[in-house]
């Protein structure tokens, strides 16, 4: 397992199983997360869609009924954690999406993910966030929407993460970075010059949270900061526009409650 990266910490779970808060819920108004304070939309509230042409892909129906977050290895699992920064990790249950859709016909994929700041970046701007966003997916072991900060260790490639367009913009009442990444695989590109690699598009924000841990004695009832929230799209270079489009409408389903 490896460490994340000493600035950025990952979501905590909530589970009403370790008496702690429940981390999101599906409503009839659209998904909402409870640590965070948002929710996403649905385009058709009685299917509860989210997007159309594209699954759901990170929860599950439960033998009760209820639409749950998935807890196989691909979605959650154990994470190092220096939480207050003090040089020592721990490890820590977590999810690593908030939302995951993939498209119905094609390799595109959409998701959100909220990772939580230590006490020491608490006051990182959104620029160096970024950068170290970019330095996570270049190396060895990238998996582009699952593998941000290093949270999974997967089979080892080299890539190289070019940052294409980057320009700041808002989403709801919070300030944001709007950034173009194309991404090769080195060696691919040894073999095929042409080889125009994957694209992500990606808003990054921070945002505040406080929520309630009660139950678990390691840590204050009460949690509060500021998370980095990512919200992308990946996609072949090639086949990048095609769905462009349905990431602008993901942004526009993302809705906030007041700033705190």
């Amino acid at each position: 397992m490896r460490s994340l990266n000493v600035l950025l910490t990952i979501v905590i779970l909530g589970s009403s199983g370790c008496g702690v808060s429940r981390y999101a819920e599906l409503r009839a108004d659209g998904i909402h997360y409870l640590h965070y304070d948002y929710r996403v939309k649905y385009v058709n509230p009685l299917s509860r869609t989210v997007l159309l042409g594209w699954l759901l892909d990170n929860f599950h129906t439960d033998d009760s009924g209820t639409m749950v977050l998935n807890q196989s290895k691909n979605y959650y699992g154990t994470a190092l954690i220096d939480r207050n920064g003090d040089g020592k990790y721990e490890k820590e249950k977590a999810y690593f999406f908030d939302l995951k859709l993939n498209h119905r016909s094609s390799n595109a994929v959409l998701w959100i993910q909220n990772q939580e700041l230590s006490e020491k970046a608490q006051y990182k701007k959104v620029d160096s966030l970024l950068e170290s966003y970019v330095q996570s997916l270049t190396g060895a072991g990238f998996y582009a929407e699952a593998n941000v900060f290093s949270i999974l260790t997967v089979k080892q490639k080299r890539f190289v993460a070019v940052v294409k367009e980057k320009k700041r913009t808002r989403l709801g009442p919070y300030k944001a970075l709007s950034v173009r990444i194309q991404i090769f695989n080195i060696d691919q590109r040894k073999i095929q010059p042409k080889h125009q690699g994957t694209m992500l598009q990606i808003t990054l924000l921070k945002l505040p949270y406080q929520y309630d841990h009660s139950g678990n004695s390691e840590y204050p009832d009460v949690r509060s900061g500021f998370s980095v929230m990512i919200i992308g799209y990946r996609n072949s270079a090639a086949a990048f526009p095609k769905h462009f489009p349905a990431y602008q409408k993901l942004l526009g389903l993302v809705e906030f409650k007041k700033e705190r």
